[in-house]
């Protein structure tokens, strides 16, 4: 046969199997929007799949010592398995994290019963959406002391990486920004949700004038250092440990990926071609890659809502002041209010 007729047929046999999810093949490059196409991705729960792979994490550093102790007698093995254990840690994070405004992207040709994009379902993105706001509260089992304290000093992991992930949750509305505009659903996740949502989740405690835990304490300060970010009311001195860029950052954690990368702009990304390709020394590449550019130029512009939201909070925070009674909480308020009135007047 020839090279077009046994394309025809190759052809023939993918599009036959386009509607089946076992035998799709996300594009490469689009993981920062697709979830599916992200690595280590084989089933349909990235929450479930998660759970498993920190507990499995948590049991490792727990038995790390009695693991290697007797052979690795200047802890560098063991240094090196508990970044890894973080950058794995992180890993399944942004297995979570991209289902908040992704979109399942399909390679399709004409005739195939796949549309070409699809975005998560509302539901799945607030389980996900979830999932990553738990896990500020859940990080001190990086710190386990019968590991680190033989090692070099590194401060506290957990709380840069809480810093770092109320970063990347006040990025979503970005994200959802454009999977809501392309959704088909009646009720789309939309960024004035997500912004509306964790603003409640992060200032609950507050409104029932509850004593702060240094996890509560820790959120609450990185909200408003990156919501007066965000609302441009004030310009850092120097750029956030976690930004690259104003739409792509990664936590600068040893061995850590990025939690979010290019929302709101053009990329060119690498997608499978099935059809062929001249190449230059006149032969044809048959199934290979060609670099297809998406235009996602919707970045909305949330300065304002952000700004809403930095009043209510100070307006939250000066009546929690004179209403709270545990006194570390209450300078954690004051310190608060400083920040925000000094931006605000």
């Amino acid at each position: 046969k020839t090279l077009q007729e046994e394309e025809a047929i190759l052809d023939k046999l993918v599009s036959e199997k386009a509607g089946d999810a076992r035998f799709r093949y996300g594009p490469q490059g689009m993981e920062y929007l697709d979830p599916h196409s992200q690595t280590e991705d084989l089933g349909d729960d990235a929450i479930k799949a998660s759970e498993y792979g920190i507990k499995n994490l948590k049991y490792l550093l727990n038995h790390l010592n009695q693991w290697v102790g007797k052979e690795d007698v200047d802890y560098t093995y063991r240094q090196t398995i508990w970044s890894q254990v973080l950058s794995q840690y992180v890993r399944y994070l942004n297995h979570v994290y991209r289902n908040v405004g992704g979109l399942y992207i399909h390679q399709r040709k004409e005739g195939d019963p796949v549309k070409f994009y699809e975005t998560v379902p509302r539901q799945k993105q607030e389980k996900a959406f979830d999932f990553i706001y738990q896990q500020l509260f859940e990080l001190e089992w990086l710190e386990n002391q019968s590991v680190l304290k033989d090692m070099t000093l590194i401060g506290s992991p957990s709380t840069q990486l809480r810093a770092e992930l109320m970063n990347a949750l006040l990025q979503l509305p970005l994200r959802v920004h454009l999977s809501a505009q392309r959704s088909e659903e009646k009720n789309p996740f939309t960024a004035k949700e997500v912004m509306k949502r964790l603003y409640n989740k992060v200032w609950t405690p507050t409104q029932k004038r509850a004593a702060l835990s240094r996890a509560e304490q820790e959120i609450q300060k990185a909200w408003v250092s990156n919501v007066l970010t965000s609302s441009k009311l004030i310009v850092p001195a120097r750029p956030s440990a976690g930004f690259t860029d104003a739409a792509s950052y990664s936590i600068t954690l040893p061995g850590i990926q990025p939690v979010l990368d290019h929302t709101g702009c053009s990329h060119n990304t690498m997608v499978v071609n099935r059809r062929t390709h001249p190449q230059a020394d006149g032969s044809e590449l048959v199934s290979g890659f060609r670099y297809m550019n998406i235009q996602f130029n919707l970045v909305p512009a949330l300065e304002s809502q952000y700004y809403a939201s930095l009043v209510d909070a100070r307006r939250l925070l000066n009546s929690a002041v004179s209403s709270t009674r545990d006194k570390e909480t209450v300078m954690n308020y004051k310190n608060l209010l400083h920040q925000i009135n000094q931006a605000l007047k």
